[in-house]
């Protein structure tokens, strides 16, 4: 075929040149080729483009396969032209990006028209190129589809320009901390997330305090330095889930991720003000700041992102108001919480040393005969300042603090002591059958070296493993069941007995406890309680017995307060009741008046 001027007049002698791209240009001039003269080597001025056209150039059948390509495709996909034709395009689209280029490719071929859009090319050697993809499916003459043709431009400087670009517009330029743009946007994310997952978290604002006095006395090149050296502190603070910017001027700003209790944001904030306050030490002086924090929590009533940002901001100004250096909640009654909770906290630490703390000894009694066979013990706090605080109270704090272990281990040391003691005075009495039940938080569970610590107490103390019970809640098996199974199968090794505590409170099934090596349940004081209040709660004790049975466990219902109650839970199949009924919690010579009148009672 002969091709001349004259078959594109606006390329005529005169013609004002259109506004068009060597690619552009090339799709045109094929719409008026036939389609077997598009890539043949008679068709000069084709050829020519090609040649000269710094973009690649490819044709694909009907199939996908390429029947064509130009020498920089070869070079941008980096593999023998022998390789490329005949094989599938699609085959060096990225994978993450293949879907979407096909699906402008189908809808083309729909629409006929024209197609464009950004991608990646995955290259032999397993390197990515960005490429501007263009193209359009092609028909002979009698309006058949024959396959299609495009064009690649290498777009990935650009695309490096364009990223460093838009990580330069969401990071402070002095700090290099995110800035408000993308604290934005994670904020926005966390919103998300926390109605999508029922989580929570804290927004803390965090200002310097009287920070323009600083640029004004040392200038502002002084006090950028000591900007960057606070950014340093917080980024130290942080926990692995949390998230810190900097935001205009001397702000900053936390998101508090995958916290428990506000305890846990209020301790977070502490950590922050007692960091901040150590000495900056800045040509050759040392400065001393401060800061005030304003804290938002989320989920809150009609909480939003804005809404977060808003009350974050009235919180910090109130710890403005009340003389700086200082945290604030945006609401009064969380704030007045958690300063109870700190107090609490701080009392703890040295509750120990001075005997503040005590035992107290709950029966537990066989449901048929009533006759004792073994005992909870129950922890008490009588504070000097305080007075008698409940274990719902402190124990909770006890567990998201570091004074658990502590704590813990003195539980379990004092209990094994008295225990044995009662063995010596009263075993030949038949207190060598009853066993002590001593409850493991959850977090001292799952320590390290807990086991080794516990043994060791254990043979210590002189009690025989198999008269030792050791209660674990359903919660510690969610924390982390492969801890937990392993710590647990140690203690079965030597004899001691494990059981679930609070059962049906939490998210275990029997499936689930069938994975564990425990000898008992305890079914928590709630279904007992309501016991009457539907019938499903009776079937619900009546099959966890049933089951319990099957799987070898026995059964300990605690809460019985009534008769009926009890002879309910006895028909039923529970093995063992504990509650008000037979005794309140006791303390020791209490309780040793008890076990000998229940030794006369029953026997």
């Amino acid at each position: 075929m002969r091709l001349t001027v004259t078959t594109i007049p606006s390329l005529g002698y005169g013609m004002k040149m259109p506004s068009l791209n060597l690619n552009d240009l090339l799709l045109k001039l094929t719409k008026m080729l036939r389609p077997a003269d598009v890539t043949s080597s008679q068709n000069p001025l084709y050829k020519k483009l090609i040649e000269t056209s710094p973009v690649g150039h490819y044709q694909l059948d009907t199939s996908g396969k390429c029947t064509f390509i130009s020498n920089t495709v070869v070079a941008m996909v980096g593999a023998p032209e022998e390789k490329i034709l005949g094989g599938a395009w699609q085959n060096y689209i990225h994978p993450d990006d293949k879907q979407s280029v096909l699906a402008e490719v189908h809808r083309a071929i729909d629409n006929r028209e024209p197609y464009a859009l950004e991608n990646r090319l995955l290259r032999e050697d397993g390197s990515i190129w960005w490429v501007l993809s263009k193209g359009q499916p092609y028909y002979d003459g009698h309006n058949q589809f024959m396959g299609y043709l495009g064009t690649l431009s290498d777009i990935t400087h650009a695309k490096g320009l364009e990223e460093k670009l838009k990580e330069l517009s969401c990071y402070d330029a002095l700090t290099c901390l995110p800035n408000s743009m993308l604290f934005d946007h994670t904020l926005d994310e966390s919103v998300s997330a926390a109605n999508r997952y029922g989580e929570r978290f804290a927004l803390l604002y965090i200002d310097v305090d009287d920070f323009n006095k600083i640029n004004t006395a040392k200038g502002h090149t002084f006090g950028d330095q000591l900007l960057i050296l606070i950014g340093e502190r917080l980024q130290g603070v942080l926990r692995k889930h949390d998230f810190v910017a900097k935001m205009s001027g001397d702000a900053f700003a936390i998101l508090m991720r995958k916290f428990k209790a506000e305890g846990d944001v209020a301790a977070m904030a502490s950590r922050i003000l007692e960091k901040i306050q150590e000495p900056y030490m800045l040509d050759d002086e040392s400065i001393h700041l401060s800061v005030s924090i304003g804290i938002s929590l989320y989920p809150g009533k009609d909480s939003d992102d804005e809404t977060m940002k808003k009350r974050a901001n009235s919180a910090l100004a109130r710890a403005k108001s009340k003389g700086r250096n200082n945290y604030q909640f945006y609401s009064q009654k969380i704030q007045e919480k958690v300063q109870a909770q700190v107090k609490i906290e701080n009392l703890l630490h040295t509750a120990i040393d001075n005997d503040e703390l005590h035992l107290v000894y709950q029966p537990q009694v066989d449901s048929k005969s009533h006759r004792i066979t073994a005992y909870e013990v129950l922890l008490r706090w009588d504070s000097p300042i305080l007075g008698n605080v409940g274990p719902s109270v402190f124990i909770p704090i006890a567990e998201n603090s570091r004074l658990v272990d502590s704590i813990g281990k003195w539980v379990m040391k004092t209990a094994l002591h008295q225990h044995k003691l009662w063995q010596d005075k009263f075993g030949a009495q038949g207190f060598d059958d009853v066993l002590v039940s001593i409850n493991v938080s959850p977090a001292q569970m799952l320590g390290k070296n807990m086991a080794q610590d516990f043994l060791q107490m254990i043979s210590e103390s002189g009690v025989p493993h198999d008269k030792i019970m050791l209660e674990v809640t359903e919660t510690t098996y969610i924390r982390d069941p492969d801890v937990l199974r392993e710590t647990l199968e140690i203690f079965r090794s030597h004899g001691t007995n494990i059981g679930i505590d609070d059962f049906g409170t939490g998210y275990s099934s029997l499936n689930v406890i069938e994975q564990l090596p425990i000898h008992f349940l305890k079914i928590d004081t709630s279904f007992v309680k309501n016991l009457f209040v539907t019938k499903h709660n009776i079937a619900i004790i009546k099959a966890v017995c049933s089951l319990s049975k099957n799987l070898g466990f026995d059964v300990v219902a605690e809460g019985v307060e009534n008769e009926e109650q009890a002879k309910i839970l006895q028909h039923t199949g529970c093995d063992t009741l504990q509650g008000y009924l037979f005794s309140k919690p006791l303390q020791a010579e209490d309780f040793e008046a008890y076990f000998l009148d229940n030794l006369q009672t029953k026997h």
